[in-house]
């Protein structure tokens, strides 16, 4: 007789088969992370080459692509780092920060929460228990001519969980179970201080203020109340040398 545990996993993959399903018509966005950068679901770019990703994707991990991979537009997106990755993975297990890699039993739950939340880009189905998959390429090299693809995994019978950014492939490689990590970065936040849009507040802003001083509404009513005063000063002022108010 299997163990309540072992029910539990098989039903939760089950379930876990059928979510993945519906995520596949769900959109672009895969996650947003605790930092606030939106994760491209990895899916949506499989089959094509490290070197054709640097083709229309910088590897500064800073740079947005401009262009397309195959018949997908990237414009806007960041080819994501080993690193960005390993912080991606590490929301959902830690332990993943320490060494680059984790797996086990134990590690079952949170593969199976990954490919819950992201589109497998590899599975397998038999009688004898379900396995699925997803990898990508980062943007970083590993040694010759080689780059990072980290992935996550998760299988039944036995229950079975690895997350790692180590694993790595020839640069000329391509698979259609291996797509790119892409994220948005997070919106810059709102800094209605800074009138010039110079990216800080200061003396710019200020001379801006106050040439409006006195006025009905526009930039400078950082407040919102109607008019250009002391109320917009002092907001001015606490948000002085700060790009992100």
């Amino acid at each position: 007789m299997c163990s309540l545990r072992t029910a539990i996993t098989v039903a939760a993959f089950a379930a876990a088969n059928c979510m993945t399903s519906a995520f596949a018509q769900s959109g672009a966005i895969a996650y947003t992370d605790s930092q606030g950068r939106q994760w491209r679901q990895v899916d949506s770019t499989a089959g094509h080459t490290w070197n054709a990703v640097k083709a229309v994707c910088p590897t500064d991990g800073v740079t947005p692509c401009t262009g397309s991979l195959g018949a997908v537009q990237v414009d806007g997106w960041v080819w994501a780092t080993q690193q960005d990755v390993l912080e991606l993975f590490a929301e959902f297990s830690p332990a993943v920060v320490k060494s680059g890699v984790v797996s086990g039993p134990q590690y079952f739950f949170a593969g199976f929460g990954f490919l819950t939340t992201f589109n497998p880009t590899f599975s397998v189905q038999t009688t004898f228990g379900t396995e699925l998959g997803i990898w990508g390429w980062s943007s970083t090299t590993a040694s010759g001519n080689s780059a990072y693809v980290p992935g996550v995994t998760a299988r039944t019978n036995p229950a079975d969980g690895a997350l790692s950014v180590l694993p790595s492939s020839s640069r000329n490689e391509s698979s259609l179970a291996r797509g790119v990590w892409l994220y948005k970065p997070a919106a810059a936040p709102n800094c209605p201080a800074d009138l010039n849009n110079d990216g800080s507040v200061g003396a710019a802003d200020l001379s801006a203020l106050l040439g409006a001083w006195g006025t009905g509404g526009g930039a400078a009513d950082i407040s919102g109340n109607g008019i250009v005063g002391a109320e917009d000063l002092s907001i001015m002022l606490a948000a002085w040398g700060s790009g992100g108010c």
